[in-house]
Protein backbone atom coordinates (compact mmCIF):
# COMPACT_ATOMS: atom_id res chain seq x y z
CA UNK A 1 0.00 0.00 0.00
CA UNK A 2 1.81 3.18 -0.78
CA UNK A 3 -0.09 6.53 0.46
CA UNK A 4 0.70 10.13 -1.10
CA UNK A 5 -1.53 11.83 1.44
CA UNK A 6 -2.32 12.16 5.30
CA UNK A 7 1.11 11.53 5.95
CA UNK A 8 2.22 12.36 9.42
CA UNK A 9 4.69 14.89 9.13
CA UNK A 10 6.74 14.78 12.24
CA UNK A 11 10.14 13.61 11.94
CA UNK A 12 11.12 10.85 14.37
CA UNK A 13 14.25 10.63 15.47
CA UNK A 14 17.17 12.10 13.42
CA UNK A 15 18.33 11.57 9.96
CA UNK A 16 21.26 9.36 11.32
CA UNK A 17 19.48 7.45 13.89
CA UNK A 18 15.66 7.49 12.97
CA UNK A 19 13.75 5.85 15.77
CA UNK A 20 12.27 7.84 18.50
CA UNK A 21 10.44 6.91 22.29
CA UNK A 22 7.09 7.78 23.58
CA UNK A 23 5.76 7.22 27.09
CA UNK A 24 2.35 8.66 27.03
CA UNK A 25 -0.32 8.92 29.61
CA UNK A 26 -3.52 10.77 29.94
CA UNK A 27 -1.42 14.39 30.57
CA UNK A 28 0.13 13.75 27.50
CA UNK A 29 -1.31 16.22 24.91
CA UNK A 30 -1.59 13.07 21.97
CA UNK A 31 -2.84 10.31 24.41
CA UNK A 32 -5.17 9.89 22.29
CA UNK A 33 -4.04 8.65 18.93
CA UNK A 34 -5.71 10.56 15.54
CA UNK A 35 -6.14 8.69 12.65
CA UNK A 36 -2.60 8.88 10.68
CA UNK A 37 -0.38 6.60 8.84
CA UNK A 38 3.72 6.96 8.47
CA UNK A 39 6.21 5.22 6.21
CA UNK A 40 7.87 4.00 9.48
CA UNK A 41 6.54 1.17 11.62
CA UNK A 42 5.77 1.79 15.21
CA UNK A 43 4.99 -0.30 18.33
CA UNK A 44 2.85 -0.13 21.20
CA UNK A 45 3.12 -1.95 24.51
CA UNK A 46 0.65 -0.89 27.27
CA UNK A 47 2.31 -0.81 30.56
CA UNK A 48 -1.70 -0.27 32.59
CA UNK A 49 -4.94 0.16 31.35
CA UNK A 50 -6.58 -0.56 28.17
CA UNK A 51 -5.76 0.50 24.58
CA UNK A 52 -8.29 0.08 21.53
CA UNK A 53 -6.33 -0.19 18.65
CA UNK A 54 -7.81 0.49 14.97
CA UNK A 55 -5.14 -0.63 11.89
CA UNK A 56 -7.16 -0.30 8.90
CA UNK A 57 -10.68 -1.95 9.39
CA UNK A 58 -9.21 -4.24 11.97
CA UNK A 59 -9.93 -3.74 15.65
CA UNK A 60 -7.82 -5.00 19.12
CA UNK A 61 -8.20 -4.03 21.92
CA UNK A 62 -5.03 -4.57 24.06
CA UNK A 63 -4.95 -4.87 27.75
CA UNK A 64 -1.85 -4.66 30.52
CA UNK A 65 1.25 -6.04 28.93
CA UNK A 66 -0.04 -6.75 25.68
CA UNK A 67 2.01 -4.82 22.71
CA UNK A 68 1.43 -4.53 19.03
CA UNK A 69 2.82 -4.02 15.45
CA UNK A 70 2.00 -1.58 13.55
CA UNK A 71 3.18 -1.93 9.78
CA UNK A 72 4.66 0.72 7.53
CA UNK A 73 1.90 2.44 5.88
CA UNK A 74 -0.77 1.07 7.91
CA UNK A 75 -4.01 4.05 8.65
CA UNK A 76 -4.02 3.48 12.49
CA UNK A 77 -5.62 5.11 15.62
CA UNK A 78 -6.19 4.49 19.45
CA UNK A 79 -8.00 5.06 22.06
CA UNK A 80 -6.65 4.77 25.30
CA UNK A 81 -8.65 3.78 28.60
CA UNK A 82 -7.46 4.71 31.73
CA UNK A 83 -4.30 3.93 29.95
CA UNK A 84 -0.53 4.27 30.19
CA UNK A 85 1.48 2.67 27.42
CA UNK A 86 4.45 3.23 25.70
CA UNK A 87 5.14 3.41 22.11
CA UNK A 88 8.76 3.62 19.37
CA UNK A 89 8.48 4.77 15.56
CA UNK A 90 11.31 3.90 13.71
CA UNK A 91 12.12 3.02 9.72
CA UNK A 92 12.55 -0.28 9.12
CA UNK A 93 15.03 0.78 6.76
CA UNK A 94 17.66 1.82 9.52
CA UNK A 95 18.42 -1.95 9.82
CA UNK A 96 19.26 -2.69 5.84
CA UNK A 97 22.32 -0.57 5.00
CA UNK A 98 23.22 -1.07 1.19
CA UNK A 99 24.50 -4.67 0.01
CA UNK A 100 23.97 -5.80 4.15
CA UNK A 101 22.97 -9.65 3.68
CA UNK A 102 19.59 -8.50 6.56
CA UNK A 103 18.18 -6.77 3.74
CA UNK A 104 16.00 -10.06 2.54
CA UNK A 105 14.45 -10.12 5.72
CA UNK A 106 13.62 -6.12 6.15
CA UNK A 107 12.77 -4.72 3.26
CA UNK A 108 9.82 -6.59 2.42
CA UNK A 109 8.43 -5.19 5.81
CA UNK A 110 9.28 -1.78 4.46
CA UNK A 111 7.94 -1.72 0.89
CA UNK A 112 5.10 -3.30 2.21
CA UNK A 113 5.57 -6.72 0.28
CA UNK A 114 5.33 -8.51 3.72
CA UNK A 115 3.70 -7.50 6.79
CA UNK A 116 4.08 -8.19 10.42
CA UNK A 117 1.01 -9.67 12.98
CA UNK A 118 -0.25 -7.24 14.53
CA UNK A 119 -1.47 -8.21 18.03
CA UNK A 120 0.77 -9.76 20.30
CA UNK A 121 -0.53 -11.12 23.78
CA UNK A 122 1.75 -10.76 27.33
CA UNK A 123 -0.58 -14.40 27.93
CA UNK A 124 -0.56 -15.69 24.26
CA UNK A 125 1.81 -18.34 22.61
CA UNK A 126 5.09 -18.49 23.12
CA UNK A 127 6.19 -16.71 19.83
CA UNK A 128 3.53 -14.04 21.26
CA UNK A 129 5.15 -14.43 24.16
CA UNK A 130 8.74 -13.84 22.92
CA UNK A 131 7.66 -11.55 20.72
CA UNK A 132 6.73 -9.09 24.24
CA UNK A 133 9.75 -9.90 25.46
CA UNK A 134 11.98 -8.53 22.70
CA UNK A 135 9.56 -5.16 22.82
CA UNK A 136 10.57 -4.94 26.23
CA UNK A 137 14.25 -5.31 26.04
CA UNK A 138 13.86 -2.94 22.99
CA UNK A 139 11.78 -0.26 25.27
CA UNK A 140 14.06 -0.79 28.09
CA UNK A 141 16.69 0.15 25.98
CA UNK A 142 14.69 3.19 24.31
CA UNK A 143 13.98 4.32 27.97
CA UNK A 144 17.22 3.87 29.71
CA UNK A 145 20.06 5.24 27.21
CA UNK A 146 22.88 3.03 28.46
CA UNK A 147 26.19 3.41 27.46
CA UNK A 148 26.82 2.41 23.66
CA UNK A 149 23.26 3.40 23.58
CA UNK A 150 22.55 3.15 19.41
CA UNK A 151 24.26 -0.12 19.38
CA UNK A 152 22.44 -1.05 22.47
CA UNK A 153 18.93 -0.75 20.08
CA UNK A 154 20.60 -2.02 16.92
CA UNK A 155 20.91 -4.95 18.81
CA UNK A 156 17.48 -4.95 20.55
CA UNK A 157 15.45 -4.26 16.86
CA UNK A 158 17.69 -7.37 15.74
CA UNK A 159 16.55 -9.33 18.42
CA UNK A 160 13.10 -8.19 17.79
CA UNK A 161 12.71 -9.28 14.28
CA UNK A 162 14.74 -12.47 14.75
CA UNK A 163 11.69 -13.23 17.28
CA UNK A 164 9.51 -12.28 14.86
CA UNK A 165 10.74 -14.76 12.00
CA UNK A 166 11.45 -17.15 14.26
CA UNK A 167 7.87 -17.55 15.35
CA UNK A 168 6.26 -16.85 11.99
CA UNK A 169 4.85 -13.41 12.88
CA UNK A 170 6.06 -12.17 9.05
CA UNK A 171 4.11 -13.51 5.84
CA UNK A 172 3.15 -11.93 2.75
CA UNK A 173 1.04 -9.19 2.43
CA UNK A 174 -1.92 -9.29 0.29
CA UNK A 175 -5.11 -6.38 0.05
CA UNK A 176 -7.76 -6.17 -2.18
CA UNK A 177 -8.44 -3.26 -4.40
CA UNK A 178 -11.72 -1.96 -2.52
CA UNK A 179 -9.77 -1.88 0.46
CA UNK A 180 -6.96 -0.26 -1.37
CA UNK A 181 -9.37 2.07 -3.60
CA UNK A 182 -11.59 3.03 -0.01
CA UNK A 183 -8.46 3.79 1.63
CA UNK A 184 -7.46 6.32 -1.00
CA UNK A 185 -10.75 7.92 -0.54
CA UNK A 186 -10.48 7.85 2.82
CA UNK A 187 -6.76 9.47 2.98
CA UNK A 188 -7.32 11.97 -0.01
CA UNK A 189 -10.60 13.46 2.17
CA UNK A 190 -8.03 13.70 5.99
CA UNK A 191 -5.30 15.44 4.20
CA UNK A 192 -7.81 18.33 2.92
CA UNK A 193 -9.41 18.12 6.32
CA UNK A 194 -5.68 18.58 7.70
CA UNK A 195 -4.82 21.43 5.29
CA UNK A 196 -8.15 23.36 6.27
CA UNK A 197 -9.22 22.56 9.89
CA UNK A 198 -8.37 26.33 10.51
CA UNK A 199 -10.97 27.35 8.89
CA UNK A 200 -14.92 26.86 8.84
CA UNK A 201 -15.47 23.61 7.00
CA UNK A 202 -19.27 22.23 6.24
CA UNK A 203 -20.41 19.03 5.19
CA UNK A 204 -21.00 20.68 1.53
CA UNK A 205 -17.40 21.47 1.32
CA UNK A 206 -16.69 18.22 2.36
CA UNK A 207 -19.11 16.46 0.01
CA UNK A 208 -17.50 18.79 -3.09
CA UNK A 209 -14.08 17.01 -1.91
CA UNK A 210 -14.57 13.71 -1.45
CA UNK A 211 -17.38 13.75 -4.82
CA UNK A 212 -19.94 11.71 -2.40
CA UNK A 213 -23.08 13.36 -1.43
CA UNK A 214 -23.66 14.51 2.06
CA UNK A 215 -25.80 11.66 3.31
CA UNK A 216 -23.47 8.63 1.96
CA UNK A 217 -20.04 10.52 2.82
CA UNK A 218 -21.21 10.73 6.64
CA UNK A 219 -21.78 7.61 6.46
CA UNK A 220 -18.96 5.90 4.76
CA UNK A 221 -16.36 8.39 6.90
CA UNK A 222 -18.41 6.81 10.04
CA UNK A 223 -17.52 3.32 8.95
CA UNK A 224 -13.93 3.66 7.68
CA UNK A 225 -13.27 6.09 11.16
CA UNK A 226 -15.80 5.70 13.68
CA UNK A 227 -16.70 8.96 14.32
CA UNK A 228 -18.83 11.51 11.91
CA UNK A 229 -16.54 13.92 10.10
CA UNK A 230 -17.74 16.88 13.05
CA UNK A 231 -16.27 14.81 15.88
CA UNK A 232 -13.29 13.84 13.51
CA UNK A 233 -12.54 17.53 12.78
CA UNK A 234 -12.99 18.60 16.05
CA UNK A 235 -11.18 15.76 17.58
CA UNK A 236 -8.01 17.27 15.40
CA UNK A 237 -8.69 20.96 16.55
CA UNK A 238 -8.47 20.24 20.06
CA UNK A 239 -4.93 18.01 19.46
CA UNK A 240 -3.50 21.03 17.73
CA UNK A 241 -5.07 23.77 20.24
CA UNK A 242 -3.17 21.41 23.40
CA UNK A 243 0.06 21.15 21.53
CA UNK A 244 -0.62 25.35 20.91
CA UNK A 245 -0.90 25.71 24.71
CA UNK A 246 1.84 23.48 26.00
CA UNK A 247 4.50 23.81 22.95
CA UNK A 248 3.86 27.38 22.19
CA UNK A 249 2.59 29.04 24.67
CA UNK A 250 -0.31 30.07 23.66
CA UNK A 251 -3.42 30.92 26.11
CA UNK A 252 -6.79 29.26 25.87
CA UNK A 253 -8.16 31.83 24.14
CA UNK A 254 -5.36 32.05 21.42
CA UNK A 255 -5.58 28.15 20.84
CA UNK A 256 -8.78 28.54 20.42
CA UNK A 257 -9.34 30.66 17.21
CA UNK A 258 -5.72 29.66 16.17
CA UNK A 259 -7.36 26.08 15.53
CA UNK A 260 -10.70 26.61 14.19
CA UNK A 261 -12.80 27.26 17.19
CA UNK A 262 -14.49 31.15 16.95
CA UNK A 263 -16.22 30.64 20.38
CA UNK A 264 -14.31 30.37 23.38
CA UNK A 265 -17.10 28.71 25.09
CA UNK A 266 -17.75 26.04 22.69
CA UNK A 267 -14.26 25.21 22.60
CA UNK A 268 -14.14 24.51 26.03
CA UNK A 269 -17.18 22.48 26.31
CA UNK A 270 -15.84 20.33 23.10
CA UNK A 271 -12.45 20.15 24.88
CA UNK A 272 -13.69 19.02 28.11
CA UNK A 273 -15.50 16.33 26.06
CA UNK A 274 -12.52 15.20 24.71
CA UNK A 275 -10.16 15.24 27.12
CA UNK A 276 -11.87 14.83 30.86
CA UNK A 277 -10.50 17.88 31.80
CA UNK A 278 -10.92 21.95 30.98
CA UNK A 279 -8.79 23.45 28.67
CA UNK A 280 -7.55 25.92 31.35
CA UNK A 281 -6.77 23.11 33.65
CA UNK A 282 -5.41 21.17 31.04
CA UNK A 283 -2.86 24.09 30.63
CA UNK A 284 -2.15 24.55 34.55
CA UNK A 285 -1.30 20.98 34.94
CA UNK A 286 0.91 20.49 32.69
CA UNK A 287 2.64 23.44 33.08
CA UNK A 288 3.63 21.99 36.54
Amino acid sequence: MIYSDFIEKEMHGTQEFPIEFYQLDKNHHRYEMNLHWHPEAELIRVRRGRFVLHLNKQCYTLCEGDAAFINPGTLHRGIPEDCVYDCAVFKTEMLCPPGASVGKYIKPIAVQNAAVCECFRETGSIGERATVAAIDRLFSVLRERPAQYELAVYAALYSLFFALYEHGAVEKASLSHAHERQTAQLTRLLSWIDENYTSHITLSALSKVSGFNEKYLCRFFKEQTSYTPIDYINRLRVEKAADDMLNHRLSVTEAAFANGFNDSAYFSKVFRKIKGISPTAFKRSNAL
